[in-house]
């Protein structure tokens, strides 16, 4: 992990330390229908299971009543999990930063995300081999960010990060030969795969 990385989990952790949200915030039918909801996430700073952490990290904002409340409430936990590559990224356009107006909010919550999100990126693309898929991961990248055309520009001009590049654009290639969109991930990775799997030899 870069010194960057680390630096902005810190900041994330500082900067979100002490948040919580209601228990009934998620839909509790998603959920065994529980009564009481999700005590936890009224407790600032109480770990959330990995599988229930997954799951509010990529669920519809519609089946919460306060979806920024609850992104606030799982970031500090959810960060580093996606630093240390426990939490996947097979669904890049439904993580709840991509969902979120993380933009809009106070300058400093703001700041700490893009930071986050730039360190993270950077961190991962210069790793020779790294916690997540490079396609996947960059889709990620560019669906919090917003912004395609600078999550591009921002590819580091590094020896292992243009390895990574030269994979990933054959991916590109790849789908364009089959007329699909090579912003859509998640859905291209895994057809992508699946057509290698298929080939002779592979």
């Amino acid at each position: 992990m870069t010194p960057r990385l680390q630096a902005a989990l810190d900041a994330v952790d500082h900067t979100f330390d002490g948040f919580t949200c209601a228990a009934d915030n998620p839909c509790t039918h998603c959920y065994g229908d529980r009564d009481e909801g999700l005590p936890e996430l009224t407790i600032p700073g109480t770990l959330l299971a990995p599988d229930l952490l997954d799951s509010l990290a990529y669920r519809t904002p519609s089946l919460f009543t306060d979806h920024a409340a609850m992104v606030r409430r799982i970031l500090p936990q959810m960060a580093r999990r996606l630093a240390d590559g426990t939490l996947h990224t097979y669904w890049p356009e439904q993580h709840c930063l991509a969902r979120s107006n993380w933009r809009e909010w106070p300058t400093s919550q703001a700041d700490a995300i893009r930071e986050l999100i730039e360190a993270w990126w950077e961190d991962l693309v210069t790793t020779r081999e790294p916690h997540h898929d490079i396609a996947l991961a960059f889709a990620t990248f560019a669906a919090v960010t917003g912004d395609l055309a600078a999550a591009l520009a921002s590819w580091p001009d590094d020896d292992t990060a243009n390895r990574h590049l030269v994979t990933v654009s054959r991916g590109w290639i790849d789908d364009l030969i089959n007329d699909e969109d090579p912003s859509t991930s998640c859905s291209s990775e895994r057809s992508r795969r699946s057509r290698r799997s298929c080939r002779p030899g592979t």
